[in-house]
């Protein structure tokens, strides 16, 4: 919920001065480039904003932004080991990715005639990567049971963006308060730090009750705890690897812009 303090605080300003707001809401795609396109798949999210224009003679505005994305979901039986050991067990496992970006926005618009209008922005990006690894239906004829079913992966990288894009004037309705109508296309390159991520492309080419086997270079292993049955030991089970890379994305965005308030008559 902290997360949505900028909206808030935004939509406060508007309503209680004579700041102009904009609120829109549509779709995009977030595709990882560089080293980062080696563990992630494009993916794909609704789009959240709202936004205000400080200076009533300047084409300069601040918005909130929102995307969350949905990544990878992976459900397949695989059968895990336990390095140094000769312990296997096969079992279901459910792989899930999220990624999303929150964003504080600067947008500085150069209307090209009374329809098309082009802009550059320039953002502070939060960018949560969360990972949830869950054991379904570990196999009965298995020697080792799990101490914990499941693993969360999480990293909390911050960075900027750097963008631009073009606006279509679709109408306006003064009797709504509402003084312009957009269909707005943009472009950002994103980028932060180096950021732990899961790295899931072997276990998505794996058939079904195949061995998932360690390979150093893709990344360090994350493993959960079992229990031998008969010697009542520990051991780790590898489960995935991570790999800590610089965070590149391309950010691309189609929404619906609504520029106004729509219980007021006021014009700008």
């Amino acid at each position: 919920m902290k997360l949505l303090l900028p909206a808030v605080l935004l939509f406060f300003i508007a309503t209680t001065s004579n700041a102009q707001i904009e609120a829109s809401l549509g779709a995009g795609a977030m595709i990882p480039t560089g080293r980062f396109s080696n563990p992630l798949n494009t993916a794909w999210g609704p789009s959240f904003n709202i936004g205000i224009k400080p200076f009533k003679k300047q084409n300069f505005w601040v918005s909130f932004d929102m995307m969350p994305t949905y990544l990878d979901q992976i459900e397949k039986r695989i059968t895990l080991v336990s390095p140094g050991t000769p312990e296997t067990v096969t079992t279901d496992m459910n792989y899930l990715t999220t990624f999303n970006n929150f964003s504080l926005t600067g947008r500085y618009e150069f209307p090209l005639s009374k329809k098309w209008t082009t802009y550059a922005t320039l953002s502070a990006v939060y960018l949560p990567v969360t990972t949830r690894i869950k054991i379904v239906d570990p196999a009965s004829e298995d020697e080792c049971v799990y101490l914990e079913d499941r693993k969360l992966m999480r990293s909390h990288p911050f960075g900027i963006g750097l963008g631009s894009g073009i606006k279509f004037k679709l109408g306006k309705d003064y009797d709504e308060g509402i003084n312009a109508y957009w269909l707005d296309f943009s472009v950002s390159y994103l980028r932060a730090p180096r950021t732990e991520i899961a790295n899931l492309n072997q276990i998505q080419t794996l058939q079904p009750g195949e061995v998932y086997k360690i390979d150093e270079t893709n990344g360090t292993p994350v493993g959960i705890t079992f229990r031998n049955i008969h010697t009542n030991t520990t051991h780790e089970h590898f489960v995935m690897q991570v790999q800590n890379l610089p965070l590149r994305m391309l950010q691309l965005k189609l929404t619906f812009v609504m520029e106004g308030m729509p219980w007021s008559s006021r014009k700008y």
